[in-house]
């Protein structure tokens, strides 16, 4: 893997130190700055450019989920991986919703670190498996678990592309699936949008999921 820059985010200061020790004795992982609060995360990443913030949750004067959203209006190519402690749906979907590529507990092992960053850095998310269960468990009690009366509006194409967008596949590696160009597919992704009433891949994994459109996942 190419080398990877780092900018961590963390409020604790003996953590903060250790990520920053632990991370850089990764080969190939360099951390160029540390924030204890989303606002330094900012200002770093204007002199940085890292290409990725790993970043805790719940810091004072600016969270974590906000920090990322401002992070992700600035440049849409820098990576946000949420590395936390807490595992709490509605955080959760509030890191997601913001814009973060990732989502891991701080007790990660390093495999699981690098093969997150390896994915983030190919354009498509993680989220390490418990959370992931928590997610399916949460989705699966929902009051609505029929299909979507949405469903329907969608053709057998828009269907085979809203399932390989939940799956984390990105346009380009849909074109190819499916022989067909990269323009096309962002054409389809568009209509998919417009028909379901969302504004973000976030929201189209939690309809396919509702909607049983991703493979058997027990």
């Amino acid at each position: 893997m190419d080398e990877t820059t780092f900018i961590i985010a963390e409020d604790q200061d003996i953590i903060l130190k250790g990520l920053c020790a632990h991370i850089s004795s990764i080969p190939s992982f360099n951390v160029s700055g540390m924030a204890k609060n989303g606002y330094q995360v900012i200002n770093l990443i204007h002199k940085e450019n890292p290409d990725i913030v790993l970043m805790d949750l719940k810091m004072p004067e600016m969270n974590g989920p906000l920090a990322t959203k401002k992070i992700k209006e600035y440049s849409p190519d820098i990576k946000v991986i949420i590395l936390t402690a807490y595992s709490d749906e509605l955080l959760i979907y509030e890191a997601l919703e913001a814009g973060a590529d990732a989502y891991l507990l701080k007790n990660v092992s390093d495999e699981e670190l690098i093969f997150a960053v390896k994915m983030v850095r190919q354009g498509k998310k993680y989220i390490t498996p418990d959370i992931s269960l928590i997610l399916i468990e949460d989705f699966l009690h929902k009051t609505y678990k029929s299909k979507s009366p949405l469903l329907d509006t969608l053709s057998k194409r828009e269907i085979e592309i809203l399932r390989e967008l939940a799956l984390g596949n990105t346009s380009k590696e849909i074109a190819q699936k499916l022989f067909i160009s990269s323009k096309t597919v962002e054409a389809h992704k568009n209509n998919i949008k417009n028909k379901l009433k969302t504004h973000n891949t976030t929201d189209l994994v939690v309809f396919a999921i509702q909607n049983n459109l991703l493979p058997n996942l027990t």
